[in-house]
């Protein structure tokens, strides 16, 4: 009998170090083609782990010899783990079914993750029932399709993820929300590792709030580019063909912030468009694997809304477009150029033909500095390949480019944040200079204290905030949680809110996961990391990854 095992964990304890028991250590099969789910009881403020969904199947023609291949998917703050057992995967049939049948909510209702209405009567410790209410008397089992191969399973479980995370309506009751993962010591990126250090920056932090001058219904109109990996790449030219004259495609959208004034909620935020725009050609702005246009950075410099693609390096700008019609909208993107050729940015030193993979940008005494990862690039062995991503650019108002070694500023913050390179990495998405404070701010995306593993560090997002003098001296960067603590969302990119002395600060943060599933969420806190307005969805199926103040730009809107 083979097996379709489906395994989700959080990424702490486990038998094999990464939050999984082995695979060989897998629960025994179930007779038939039904499967359960179980969920092993856990401490307060634990999260959940060890759920595996496991489904019987007859078929015996890999002759007992346990080979998986896996794709790793998401549960909301859960990583998934899909093992499918024949070899090869490709030829050999996996009719098999796949059922939520138990999965209790008593364990997990004193964690604060189940939802109100849910029934756990009659149910045990070692499960959890998707349930109806109690006074309607009947669990909700969640029915699942016959899954035949691998595609089909991965589509099952997006759908099974989607309902087990799902709030239902009164209607429908049964309210099960994994929502956020607790900080426990199972949590190897949690906070625990510098609680000494998160207690003692608090005040500090609180030191840097300033008063706010802006009177109410005070607005500030915010720009907003998107980073949609592959999805970026158009397959087909204007003329349905496909070559490399077919373009590149990207979102570019605008948005509108009020302050309300002071009160439990000070900011309203208003989505006012979110246009695709088309960008280059395949031929002309792709890397060698033939991806482009994938933006991470927003920045109005040098009288132009400039944004870079992580990809190619590329340095472009988003203008207007003087006359949009029904085949194209109303933004454009254009090359940057410098003394007539196009601007772009290289890795390390730049004297390799490779671009940056470009991922923060501020402005610090009238340059325009352009960020990445701050991580080794490593082999699978954990063996350092470069450390081109660890180097920032410096832009003058020409465009021209200085490179500069930036391993020093980066391990400061890995330091204080107890993730250095052998034994862990913290990876940037943003970062910020305050000229009201004479401070850097940032907000990693990711961090973990263990090594990199490409398909674990989808679950390896914080909700860290670090900031430190202009001279990155470790022991004295002070650190703080702001916002919730997911797994899958982490911050892409934030700005200072114009008139509030750099003490608030709006926040954008994305969640991505393998199987396609993306979002971008924003919010304001202040940078004691109070929240003045909550975390809120406003990209669907969007990763935006930059975003700034555009109101000059929006000066330079035509007259249509």
């Amino acid at each position: 009998m083979q097996r379709c095992v489906v395994r989700s964990s959080t990424q702490g304890g486990g038998a094999d170090g990464q939050g999984f028991p082995p695979a060989g250590g897998a629960s025994p099969a179930l007779g038939g083609a039904m499967g359960h789910a179980r969920a092993s009881p856990r401490s307060p403020g634990a999260g959940v782990r060890d759920m595996k969904l496991m489904a019987g199947s007859s078929d015996a023609a890999n002759g007992g010899r346990l080979q998986t291949s896996t794709s790793r998917l998401s549960m909301c703050s859960l990583s998934i783990e899909l093992l499918v057992c024949p070899l090869p995967i490709h030829t050999v049939p996996l009719p098999c079914r796949l059922s939520t049948r138990s999965i209790d909510a008593s364990p997990l209702a004193s964690l604060g993750i189940m939802g109100a209405g849910a029934s756990t009567e009659g149910q045990t410790a070692e499960t959890l029932t998707l349930a109806r209410t109690a006074s309607k008397g009947r669990e909700k089992y969640l029915a699942a399709e016959d899954v035949t191969d691998l595609d089909s399973a991965k589509e099952e479980i997006k759908r099974l993820r989607g309902l087990l995370t799902a709030t239902f309506d009164a209607n429908d009751n049964g309210v099960v929300d994994f929502g956020e993962m607790k900080h426990h010591v199972s949590v190897e990126n949690g906070h625990h590792v510098i609680d000494a250090l998160v207690a003692t920056s608090g005040p500090a932090f609180a030191a840097l709030v300033g008063a706010t001058s802006n009177a109410p219904e005070t607005s500030f109109d915010l720009g907003f580019i998107a980073d949609q990996d592959q999805d970026s790449r158009a397959m087909k030219d204007a003329a349905g063909k496909e070559n490399d004259d077919a373009t590149f495609t990207t979102a570019f959208a605008t948005a509108r912030l009020t302050y309300l004034g002071d009160g439990d909620v000070q900011y309203k935020f208003e989505l006012v468009d979110d246009t695709l725009v088309s960008v280059g050609t395949h031929k002309d702005d792709s890397d060698k694997s033939g991806r482009g246009a994938e933006y991470s950075l927003l920045e109005w410099y040098g009288g132009k809304l400039v944004t870079a693609c992580d990809r190619t390096g590329n340095v472009d700008e988003v203008v207007w477009n003087p006359a949009p019609d029904a085949g194209a909208g109303k933004f454009l993107i254009k090359p940057v150029e410098n003394d007539g050729k196009r601007v772009r940015v290289l890795l390390g030193d730049g004297s390799k033909n490779k671009g940056l993979k470009t991922e923060w940008s501020t402005i610090k005494d009238g340059k325009l500095l352009i960020g990445s990862t701050g991580k080794e690039r490593t082999d699978d062995d954990g063996n350092v390949v470069h450390k081109g991503e660890m180097w920032i650019k410096a832009l003058d108002e020409a465009f021209a480019v200085t490179d500069i070694d930036w391993s020093t500023q980066y391990g400061a913050l890995r330091a204080a944040a107890q993730c250095p390179h052998g034994a862990g990495y913290m990876i940037h998405e943003s970062g910020r200079w305050s000229d009201v404070h004479e401070k850097w701010l940032f907000f990693p995306r990711k961090l973990s204290r263990q090594p990199y593993d490409e398909v674990i560090d989808e679950a390896k997002c914080c909700n860290l905030m670090l900031a430190c003098d202009d001279d990155f001296d470790a022991s004295k960067v002070i650190a703080k949680p702001a916002l919730t603590f997911l797994p899958l969302r982490g911050c892409s990119d934030f700005l200072y809110v114009p008139g509030t002395n750099d003490s608030h600060i709006f926040v954008i943060r994305t969640e991505e996961t393998i199987d396609g599933e993306v979002g971008t969420f924003c919010s304001v806190i202040d940078i004691a990391g109070k929240v003045l307005m909550p975390e809120m969805l406003f990209g669907k199926q969007r990763k935006f990854e930059g975003c700034c103040l555009i109101a000059d730009f929006m000066k330079t809107k035509p007259a249509y």
